[in-house]
């Protein structure tokens, strides 16, 4: 219930902000979380004669639980994988997973309710595997602490894109593979947000960093209208599971899907597979409201005419609508795609739903899928009149 679109953004929002889990972020939440997790105990208590020793047992061993799932250090040793029961307890790992990706591996207990619902993400048994099982102690960079990036450049795109370039003095900002996004911390009217964009660039050919915003928030309008070359804001390295691992000696074949500014983590993507994996082959359906509405389609157009490996279809808005037949027609042409899905969530819903009643394997299907931040339930009704404020004066 609390990862509900509706509900997660005023609470667990809160929770979510640790990106990297510790300790400490069990007791990291918004003030009616415990009220709404722990509020049968207060009903029971009055209802039935319950022993206080039971209820500090309870209450004892679910703190134990809920420090061992964000402990970020894997807990359980190897020999738990073996065993009938414990095999399904939620370790380290499970969790850890959940706070980066969000829409998956909901338990804090027991895995049973995400393998019957099929909410378990595909690779968490080979991620837990290569924890348990490594030789040599992994190197670890901290990404907790934001650093500063510098505004080298503000390029609009569409009447309601922009891109926003930095050129970072951290060499480790570089270190990121296509399709991460940046974590960014800014100061809006003297509020400090955090928001997440995806990378438009290419790590591959790209000596810089580049979002593309579209104008839907304080934020979004503060990048797109008031913020100027020079100016500062926070961020971490660049990381995320929407990714892609590029070999030159691979051969894939790629169906790229986007819809709106989805197309910015996909255009990083493109990009460095036409520049690194030349023996693939990319297949991208792009939808949009309108053309002029279409961000990096004179360089999607551009690429299509140099890489004849790249093979582009636009869909407009009641023109031509990105449905099931065009999904079915380019996999005729496709034997085994990598498939990654970028857009609004109506677009990822139906795509996904077309793709698995087509025979396609979950495992052969990638998502980016951000949450919202935290938005107050006192202050919303006030963001909202700003930002009406902010764009009838721009």
């Amino acid at each position: 219930m609390l990862h509900h679109p509706r509900i997660y953004k005023y609470i667990h929002a809160v929770h979510h902000q640790s990106l990297a889990t510790t300790p400490y972020t069990t007791l990291s939440f918004h003030f009616l979380e415990p009220i709404i997790l722990s509020g049968f105990i207060y009903i029971a208590i009055f209802l039935f004669p319950i022993s206080i020793f039971a209820i500090g047992i309870v209450q004892v061993a679910g703190l134990f639980n809920n420090i061992k799932s964000h402990l970020g250090y894997e807990f359980y040793p190897k020999f738990f994988d073996r065993t009938p029961l414990l095999k399904y307890l939620v370790n380290s790992v499970h969790h850890n997973q959940h706070h980066t990706r969000y829409n998956g591996n909901y338990g804090l207990s027991f895995r049973f309710w995400d393998l019957v619902f099929g909410t378990e993400f595909d690779d968490y048994e080979e991620v837990v595997s290569q924890v348990k099982n490594r030789k040599n102690p992994a190197a670890i960079v901290d990404n907790s602490i934001y650093k500063t990036l510098k505004i080298d450049k503000i390029v609009p795109e569409t009447s309601e894109a922009t891109s926003i370039y930095f050129k970072p003095e951290d060499k480790k900002f570089y270190d990121y593979l296509p399709g991460q996004h940046l974590n960014i911390r800014i100061k809006v009217q003297g509020k400090v947000y955090d928001r997440v964009f995806s990378l438009s660039n290419s790590p591959v050919t790209d000596n810089f960093l580049r979002i593309t915003v579209k104008q839907n928030s304080l934020v979004t309008h503060h990048l797109r209208n008031v913020a100027r070359v020079g100016d500062e804001v926070k961020a971490l390295y660049p990381w995320g599971q929407f990714r892609l691992w590029l070999s030159p000696n691979q051969s894939k074949e790629y169906l790229m899907i986007a819809g709106g500014s989805g197309i910015t983590p996909i255009y990083s993507m493109i990009r460095s597979i036409l520049a690194k994996e030349t023996n693939s082959t990319v297949t991208l359906l792009y939808a949009n409201k309108s053309k002029e509405d279409a961000i990096f389609d004179q360089e999607i157009a551009a690429l299509s005419r140099e890489h004849q490996n790249l093979t582009v279809l636009d869909f407009i808005s009641g023109q031509n609508r990105l449905a099931r037949d065009a999904i079915a027609h380019c996999l005729q042409n496709q034997a085994n795609p990598e498939i990654y899905i970028c857009g609004p969530a109506g677009l990822k819903a139906s795509m996904k739903t077309y793709l698995e009643n087509l025979g396609i394997s979950k495992k052969q299907l990638h998502e980016e899928d951000f949450a919202d931040g935290h938005v107050s339930f006192f202050k919303q009704r006030h963001f909202s009149t700003s930002l009406k404020a902010l764009s009838t004066a721009s």
